[in-house]
Formats: C-alpha cells, structure tokens, sequence
C-alpha cells in the first residue's frame, strides 16, 4: 500500500545504527492486508 506523502509531513532524520540491535519485519499474513505484521528485534548479550 502505498500512500502519498503530504506536503507538510516533516523529513524523518536518518537515525544511526545501535550496535548489538537487530531490528527485522516480516509479514506474518495474521489478516488478509499485505504489510508487514510481525517485528522482531534481537538483542547481543552485554
């Protein structure tokens, strides 16, 4: 789905990598929309 983006939305600002985080999405296809449904984030120990 893709949507336009308005006029007066803010430019989100590039956020720096946090060493040892691993973010990751997926669509786990829960319903019938085609998104991304399922997130997950892996933390290194320490």
């Amino acid at each position: 789905m893709e949507l336009e983006r308005s006029p007066l939305a803010l430019p989100f600002p590039d956020m720096p990598a946090i060493e040892g985080v691993e973010l990751r999405v997926a669509q786990a296809r829960y319903k019938d929309w085609d998104r991304a449904d399922l997130t997950f984030i892996a933390l290194a120990e320490g």
